[in-house]
């Protein structure tokens, strides 16, 4: 790829597992939904209808949330 493409899509891959889409057009989302560990790798990679462009990844800290009652 050399920027000239349009992206027919953008897939995520959380650690090792499969491929997943991601929505959008200009700006690309992905919602999770399972329990998350309290670190991951998230990787991402585009497709331009001929080639998949080089991964890239960034390590994701995951924090939780106190819950108070409700009073």
């Amino acid at each position: 790829m050399d920027g000239n493409e349009t992206l027919q899509k953008v897939e995520i891959r959380i650690d090792d597992g499969e491929w997943q889409n991601a929505t959008g057009t200009l700006n690309w989302t992905y919602i999770h939904t399972k329990n998350w560990k309290m670190e991951i790798i998230l990787y991402t990679r585009s497709y331009d209808g001929e080639d998949y462009s080089n991964e890239v990844s960034i390590i994701i800290e995951v924090k939780k949330r106190r819950r108070y009652p409700r009073i």
